[in-house]
């Protein structure tokens, strides 16, 4: 899996999570990374299977959806200005979470998912990581917090 860094972008505002998942999906379809039915099925696996997760410096939330609508893997990462709700993955909180920091997987090979999820959790529970990622101020300079911890 790769962090490609046209998909990494920070200091965005949405009104709302299908507004922000629609329209970080909507840059995989621009650049070819996905199928055209990668925006709905992203909204569709939400609205089922939550996708956020409470971390240490704030909460953050990682879509992604089947791999019948991905055309090559990648990962996407966006820094939120104001934060977007989203429910706790696995249904296990009591209320929304707040959400600033939002990856997107498109994942191809289904047998990835496993070892990617496993260093998106090595992300979350690393505070100075977390903080230094809310803090960047360009996108390039999110991407060289981001990808080092995922190419590990």
């Amino acid at each position: 899996m790769v962090l490609r860094k046209e998909l990494v972008q920070v200091h965005q505002k949405y009104a709302s999570q299908e507004e922000a998942l629609r329209s970080i999906a909507q840059t995989f379809v621009d650049l070819g990374v996905v199928k055209e039915s990668f925006p709905q099925a992203i909204i569709d696996r939400e609205a089922v299977y939550p996708t956020g997760l409470p971390a240490s410096e704030f909460d953050i939330a990682i879509s992604h959806c089947d791999s019948d609508h991905v055309n090559e893997s990648a990962i996407g990462a966006v820094v939120l200005d104001e934060p977007v709700e989203f429910e706790m993955m696995g249904g296990m909180g009591d209320g929304p979470l707040s959400v600033r920091l939002i990856f997107m997987l498109a994942i191809k090979d289904p047998k990835a998912q496993v070892p990617t999820l496993q260093k998106m959790m090595a992300i979350i529970q690393n505070q100075q990581l977390l903080k230094d990622i809310r803090e960047a101020d360009t996108a390039e300079e999110a991407f060289d917090l981001i990808a080092p911890a995922l190419a590990e």
